[in-house]
């Protein structure tokens, strides 16, 4: 049984470390043969018999010459800003706070060049960090076996021994091939976006506290609005629907007012969807930057995005709840229930323009969205159409809102008021 865990460990480090050095290796070719490129439009040619040229299969480049391409494509995308400034990945991809003007783009070749560098960036990354695990694997795994055997020596004497011969057939426990890929990598990724500074890019690879979708305090406080907003939407139903129902008076969705919280819930829900997806391609490491070509310093993490989601989602049960208990006079009547509704539209509004920053790309992908095919069609604008073709129904409720609003009828009193009360 032991020889049998050993085989499936051992299988399962061969398999990984594989994997992960032959993506290594097609990354670290990948680029550069990029910087071969920008290389030979400006000039640069690795002469035959210089000294110190590493090879990377056919391609032979000297190492200073490989680090100053992959500085080129950072220091294109900010040469016009301040030219006389020293300038590399890190400076573009933000990983540095040098005090530089807030500037994010500077045009549609400094964007795609930032867009670049920030997916060599997070693929090395991914690969350190897997890599890690792959060691923390191997190392727990040993000393386990270690311990198993050595009871086993302790309970059976006469069979001392045998099991460690098991053992030390294996290749799992042998660790330094995991650390030699890990300083390469280290190294490459000090190259490439640190000037050579090792330390400094052993720190920027290692997990950071809340990075990605690790546990840290913003989570403790995205689930505690989240059970707020489960009670809330218990509430909102057992009050709008099932009391409603018992008592024999219409729901909310026979209000007057009800398209304009329905397109405003769909939005909504339209923004947890997309959160959720973020995280699932955040987590099984799909670059998603990368093939939407997002601009990477204005990229929100899941965990942003979900808490944006929840405080919409708040303000939409709470709108609700204000609505139908107006409409149904048990609260006092302060305003007429459509007021709550176009508190509802104002709110929306806002969340769907601020931050501006973030926002206009979005509303700019929508516009060359409707536009095309008169302007040019990448995977994002595809993957806005396709969302806007289930999204008909939420398009009609805004022609709905939009003509409620405009003709003022949501100052008049609710419809049932007469019946309800």
């Amino acid at each position: 049984a032991l020889k049998l865990e050993l085989e499936k460990v051992n299988t399962f480090y061969l398999q990984e470390f594989q994997d992960v050095s032959e993506r290594f290796d097609y990354l670290e070719q990948s680029v550069v043969d990029a910087a071969l490129a920008v290389q030979d439009g400006n000039g640069h040619n690795c002469a035959a018999g210089d000294d110190n040229v590493p090879s990377y299969g056919s391609t032979c480049i000297r190492s200073k010459n490989l680090r100053s391409s992959i500085m080129d494509w950072a220091a294109r995308a900010k040469k016009k800003r301040n030219p006389s400034r020293r300038v590399s990945v890190v400076h573009v991809l933000g990983l540095v706070d040098d005090g530089s003007e807030s500037e994010h783009e500077d045009g549609y070749e400094g964007h795609m060049e930032l867009k670049e560098a920030d997916s060599i960036r997070r693929s090395l990354v991914d690969l350190y960090r897997g890599l890690k695990l792959l060691s923390n694997y191997t190392v727990i795994n040993y000393t386990g076996f270690v311990k198993i055997i050595k009871k086993h020596d302790k309970m059976l004497p006469e069979f001392k021994g045998q099991l460690a011969i098991f053992l030390d057939e294996t290749v799992f426990h042998r660790n330094k091939p995991i650390e030699l890929l890990i300083n390469r990598m280290e190294k490459v990724y000090a190259d490439w976006f640190c000037f050579g500074n090792i330390r400094e890019a052993q720190s920027k690879m290692l997990p950071k506290q809340g990075d990605i979708l690790e546990m840290d305090w913003t989570q403790l406080r995205l689930g505690y609005r989240l059970g707020m907003a489960a009670i809330l939407t218990i509430w909102v139903c057992w009050d709008c629907v099932w009391g409603s129902v018992k008592d024999g008076n219409s729901t909310i969705g026979g209000r007057e007012a009800f398209p304009v919280f329905r397109m405003s819930g769909c939005l909504i829900l339209l923004h947890w969807f997309w959160g959720i997806s973020v995280g699932y391609w955040t987590r099984y490491r799909v670059n998603y930057i990368y093939l939407f070509e997002f601009n990477p310093r204005l990229v929100r993490t899941p965990i942003m995005i979900f808490n944006d989601a929840v405080d919409e989602t708040l303000v939409f049960l709470v709108l609700m709840l204000l609505y139908y208990k107006a409409g149904a006079h048990d609260i006092p009547n302060i305003a007429p229930p459509g007021f709550y509704a176009l508190l509802l539209l104002l709110y929306t509004l806002k969340r769907l323009i601020f931050p501006l920053e973030v926002k206009k790309h979005l509303w700019l992908a929508i516009k060359e969205t409707l536009f095309a095919p008169v302007t040019p069609v990448t995977f994002y604008h595809s993957y806005v159409g396709d969302v806007f073709t289930s999204m008909v129904k939420v398009f009609q409720d805004m022609v709905w809102t939009l003509c409620y609003f405009a003709s003022g009828d949501f100052l008049l009193p609710s419809e049932d008021d007469s019946s309800s009360r």
